[in-house]
């Protein structure tokens, strides 16, 4: 009995070796393969992403940022001090220029809106333009705007009728009044607003009451100047 457990004993002993070797073998065959064919493509791929990182990071830096805008403006204004706003990328820094001079840079909110105060004007036309920039120098420029600094008032002539006119007609009570003014300019007559052509010439009708009528015209340029005028006229029929 003893022979046959020795025997027994030593078959499952040579079974355990050839698992073992056999195991043995499947590693190294698994470990080579790895090492022959995986690795090489591991390698390859971590390569290929390393060398597109730098391509990518300048490709982002000629990116252009947003192009800024600027609020509408007015086309001219009497006010030689403004305050002008708009919006722009929020990471970039914005610059305003006047007639191509470098005028305050600011810094866009987290809403990305920016405000230029106490910017002055020059007497006549300034063109303005806002650039927006990155830390990577990359800009782009808005649209133009252009502002007429104007302070001269406009130029008022009643041509018709004269100063102290009297009207002694029924049938005339109803006069016209004409004169000039700059083009562009809008005129009122007892605060209504007359006809004016392009050449500045204005005309509207004026129904007399008995006696004096003192008449107020006024003249009202795009630069919001003002220029008024009194007109006397006798209705004594």
């Amino acid at each position: 009995m003893n022979t046959s457990y020795s025997r027994i004993s030593k078959f499952q002993q040579q079974k355990i070796v050839k698992q073992s070797i056999i195991l043995l073998m499947f590693t190294i065959i698994v470990i080579a393969v790895f090492a022959m064919v995986l690795l090489p493509a591991v390698i390859r791929i971590v390569d290929s992403l390393g060398k597109r990182s730098p391509a990518t990071t300048e490709n982002e830096e000629i990116i252009p940022p947003q192009t800024p805008i600027l609020f509408p403006t007015p086309d001219a204004t009497n006010s030689a001090e403004i305050s002008l706003s708009g919006f722009a990328q929020t990471d970039t820094t914005v610059t305003l220029y006047n007639n191509g001079v470098r005028v305050q840079e600011v810094s866009p909110d987290i809403e990305g809106q920016f405000v230029f105060q106490y910017i002055t004007l020059t007497e006549g036309d300034n063109d303005l333009n806002v650039v927006s920039q990155t830390d990577k120098k990359s800009e782009t420029k808005s649209k133009q705007h252009i502002i007429a600094l104007d302070t001269k008032p406009p130029t008022l002539t009643i041509t018709s009728p004269a100063d102290k006119t009297t009207v002694t007609r029924r049938r005339e009570q109803s006069i016209t009044i004409s004169g000039t003014t700059d083009p562009k300019t809008r005129v009122y007559l007892q605060d209504k607003l007359l006809f004016a052509n392009n050449q500045g010439g204005f005309s509207g009708q004026y129904q007399l009451g008995d006696g004096e009528n003192v008449l107020k015209l006024k003249a009202v340029d795009a630069a919001g100047n003002i220029t008024e005028s009194t007109l006397t006229v006798y209705f004594k029929p």
